[in-house]
């Protein structure tokens, strides 16, 4: 166990008894179990949720009290505020997703797979920007072919049609009804 995880549960502990006691239970039930402490986690994540709500109640209650000018301006520096927090959770999931892709990709192929992995990428990417680029005509997206010789037999300027085939005529017939 961990020192912080030792020191949370002995944290815990302290105040399980201390609500054992303010309930009354008998001391026999005060030993605390997992499950406890996750409730005791849960309890705590909600009250600083709560806290914080109740913060940002206030600043917008303060902000709604404030002159045009001042209100854009708070608004304003409030939005940036929730961008920055939001950008910094972002990457923190990022590096947490990615910490956990890494770990398994490891477990997987075995330790400094992942750099040797990375480094090679790098290596690659960087032999690409030193390769000259062949050139193309705008607007083509393969590479010039040669022309390829021309058909021995050219094919006629009109198709013929199934009915032409057939012995129809390839005019439309107006008088069906």
């Amino acid at each position: 166990m961990t020192a912080d995880r030792l020191i949370f549960r002995q944290k815990a502990t302290q105040w399980w008894e201390s609500s054992v006691t303010r309930v009354g239970v008998a001391a026999s039930t005060s030993t605390i179990t997992e499950y406890d402490l996750m409730q005791l986690k849960k309890q705590q994540q909600r009250e600083k949720t709560r806290a914080r709500m109740a913060r940002f109640d206030s600043y917008r209650q303060k902000i709604k009290e404030l002159p045009d000018v001042q209100k854009e301006e708070a608004l304003h520096r409030a939005r940036a505020a929730r961008a920055k927090y939001r950008e910094r959770n972002r990457v923190k999931l990022l590096d947490n997703a990615r910490g956990k892709r890494r770990a398994a990709f490891e477990a997987k192929h075995g330790p400094q797979a992942y750099e040797a992995r990375l480094e090679a990428r790098r290596q690659r990417e960087l032999e690409a920007h030193e390769r000259p680029r062949c050139r193309t005509r705008v607007g083509a997206t393969k590479k010039s072919r040669p022309p390829s010789s021309p058909p021995s037999q050219p094919y006629p300027a009109h198709h013929p049609t199934n009915s032409e085939l057939i012995g129809g005529s390839r005019r439309p017939k107006l008088d069906r009804f």
